[in-house]
């Protein structure tokens, strides 16, 4: 149902590019640039003077009895 709004929404948007308050205006520019072209990625790091980190960690969910072997 939501999906309904799509074009009402974008359109909105774009209309309030142009608005005065410049925080409303960078949300709208911020909303559909991020639709229209994905979030920019970020690199994941460490720590503020170490390189991005290279692993993940990994999280799985198991059943209470998988974790017993059965």
């Amino acid at each position: 149902m939501a999906r309904g709004y799509t074009e009402e929404c974008i359109r909105k948007a774009g209309s309030l590019i142009e608005h005065e308050d410049p925080n409303v205006s960078l949300k709208a520019v911020t909303f559909l640039m991020d639709r229209a072209w994905g979030k920019p990625t970020q690199p994941i790091s460490g720590d503020d003077d170490g390189p991005p980190l290279k692993n993940l960690v990994e999280v799985r969910f198991v059943k209470p009895e998988d974790r017993r072997g059965g």
